[in-house]
């Protein structure tokens, strides 16, 4: 199994892999599809994508409702342009959907990375600056900074 290709392997080795392996390969085709159509939109594709077919009904998922609304919008115009590829000739509808908002809720942040040192010149200057400040919050952001 060394030179075998993981695609070959796949194909010839495990048929639920192989069924898996092209339902990935039709959902790749239907966001490219989708994405081809949205051209000018393509901060929609960013936060949008097709997922399955049910009832000659394309389901695409968003991030959000703000994404849904983004999107149900462009329907009448984005139908007949998704009709146009073979693909995806017998669609009849595409519907939107949210997804939960635990879903994106707790998405992990990258780590922060160490804040930057300022010089003591700079910090100084900051620290005269917040002197003159009245505002107490703004007044103790400029001290904070002033302390890196």
């Amino acid at each position: 199994m060394s030179n075998l290709k993981i695609s070959s392997y796949i194909a010839k080795e495990n048929n639920s892999m192989k069924g898996l392996m092209h339902k990935v390969s039709l959902i790749a085709k239907w966001n490219d599809i989708l994405s081809l159509c949205l051209e000018n939109d393509q901060n929609i594709m960013r936060h949008c994508h097709a997922i399955k077919i049910e009832k000659n009904s394309l389901i695409v998922v968003a991030e959000s409702p703000h994404w849904v609304s983004k999107l149900k919008y462009k329907i009448p115009e984005l139908l007949p342009k998704v009709k146009a590829h073979k693909e995806l000739e017998n669609i009849k509808a595409i519907t939107c959907k949210s997804l939960p908002y635990t879903a994106h809720k707790k998405i992990k942040k990258t780590p922060s990375r160490e804040p930057l040192k300022i010089s003591s010149k700079t910090a100084d200057d900051i620290s005269e600056i917040a002197e003159t400040i009245k505002d107490k919050k703004l007044k103790a952001i400029l001290k904070k900074i002033a302390s890196y």
